[in-house]
């Protein structure tokens, strides 16, 4: 059978009548009853029955007819597909990525982006979500990738979900937690209330001890050392073999998560770069290394 044949069985039952089905395919109605049996013939099956109101699929044509639809519907995705990647994609994205995601995530990913579409230019800034939402709400960038920003009022979707660790040089007691010193560093607005949620859940009081540095990486040396304890994300942990993690929860035993989200407006899917990058990211959420 071949894509004729695919849409000679959808047409039959559409129309129900052998003449009609004739003219629209430009074939003699002898011509398309002979192709008929030679196609029941090959599957060893009666497909089509007369009646007086035309002819109607029997229980095994109408199994047929259905892989038939399926077969076409997947036939035009491919060409589609395929049609794509004869468009060739240039142009310059402009993208605002949460500061962990781009040090982590972003270069990988970037790869791998460059490899099927190397005409594209990416001007790519970090920092903290909260000021990669204003860029994208004032229309500085065209897709950002950070966490929070719920009042986005155009597309927003998931592209992964991690962990948060206590992070020490040796393992604590959670409820010990106040004897240790804690290792701050500046958190965006999200995930710091997810960790002032924790903190509220298990104690009390606030903090006692607490030591500021200036990031993330300073933070995670200085537990290295055992000057403290310090809370990090799951992605920049991934390989990490020398610290003592233990995963942020309640106190049922429920993880916290920490959720990164994709977002663009729907009318920037228009230049075919945004629409490729748009499209790969969805693909390549998957491959994302998460502890």
């Amino acid at each position: 059978m071949d894509e004729k044949d695919l849409r000679l069985l959808l047409y039959l039952n559409q129309e129900r009548n052998i003449t009609k089905v004739a003219e629209n395919m430009f074939m003699t109605q002898p011509a398309l009853s002979y192709r008929l049996q030679q196609i029941e013939q090959s599957f060893k099956a009666k497909l089509f029955v007369r009646g007086r109101m035309g002819i109607r699929p029997t229980p095994k044509g109408a199994v047929l007819i259905d892989y038939a639809s399926e077969i076409l519907e997947k036939m035009n995705e491919a060409r589609e597909a395929l049609l794509q990647m004869n468009v060739e994609v240039k142009g310059t994205i402009k993208l605002g990525v949460a500061s962990t995601f781009g040090q982590y995530i972003m270069p990988q990913l970037l790869q791998a982006f460059f490899n099927e579409f190397p005409e594209v230019n990416v001007h790519m800034v970090t920092g903290l979500s909260t000021d990669m939402a204003r860029k994208i709400d004032n229309g500085d960038v065209n897709v950002a990738l950070i966490r929070g920003h719920e009042l986005w009022n155009d597309r927003r979707e998931l592209i992964c979900e991690e962990s948060l660790y206590i992070v020490s040089k040796e393992p604590i007691d959670v409820l010990s937690l106040h004897d240790f010193t804690n290792i701050h560093y500046q958190m965006d607005t999200y995930l710091k209330q997810i960790v002032d949620r924790w903190w509220k859940e298990w104690f009390d009081s606030t903090r006692k001890s607490v030591m500021k540095v200036d990031n993330l990486e300073t933070g995670k040396e200085m537990a290295r050392l055992g000057l403290g304890y310090t809370i990090l994300p799951g992605i920049c942990l991934v390989g990490e073999k020398e610290l003592c993690m233990q995963p942020l929860e309640t106190m049922g035993g429920e993880k916290f998560k920490r959720q990164t989200f994709l977002h663009y407006r729907e009318e920037d899917l228009e230049i075919a770069a945004i629409n490729a990058f748009v499209g790969f990211v969805k693909r390549y959420k998957d491959k994302i290394p998460l502890r």
